[in-house]
């Protein structure tokens, strides 16, 4: 009995030295920002998604079963395929998918513009956030401004490709903050 005690912990210790080594292993940064990822993305889910309380899934024992997985995955395409199949598959949507992102090669810079449609409606052109600047409301406010009175604004966010921008300036067109 003593013997497949000592032969288990050897099978494990040699299992948790192949996968700790730095050959197969990612880097710590990489794990790190992997876990903040998972993270994020099941937060999310738990709070927003339909599924997490219509549903029998235990959630918690998801995120801790994909854990591993995840940790684990070679490259970008095998840490999609861990996410749709340990993290999404029990949601059972098939619209809710993890997918690798596409780079866009980045065209010319489209001005942000404004013009006055028929009668009393104003159009936005928010296609390209490069052209937002560094202030995106006063920008916005000074547009919106220039079209005059106007009774409907049609505003244009059709991004061409992914990019970072602040979106504060949506709340302009609430009606209180």
């Amino acid at each position: 009995m003593k013997y497949w005690k000592t032969a288990r912990l050897a099978r494990y210790s040699l299992l948790y030295l192949v996968a700790a080594s730095p050959i197969l292993a990612i880097t710590e940064t990489q794990r790190i920002e992997r876990l903040e990822m998972l993270a994020d993305i099941w937060g999310k889910l738990y709070l927003f998604h339909p599924s997490i309380v219509t549903s029998q899934v235990d959630w918690s024992r998801v995120l801790i079963e994909t854990i591993p997985k995840v940790e684990k995955a070679a490259d970008t395409d095998e840490l999609v395929a861990v996410l749709n199949d340990s993290l999404l598959r029990p949601l059972d949507d098939t619209f809710t998918r993890a997918q690798k992102r596409e780079t866009v090669a980045a065209g010319p810079v489209r001005k942000v513009t404004a013009r006055q449609l028929s009668g009393n409606m104003g159009y936005l052109d928010l296609t390209d956030r490069r052209d937002y600047g560094a202030n995106a409301a006063s920008r916005v406010g000074e547009l919106v401004r220039g079209l005059g009175p106007v009774k409907a604004l049609i505003v244009d966010l059709r991004f061409a490709a992914a990019q970072s921008a602040s979106f504060a300036w949506l709340n302009l067109f609430l009606d209180s903050p």
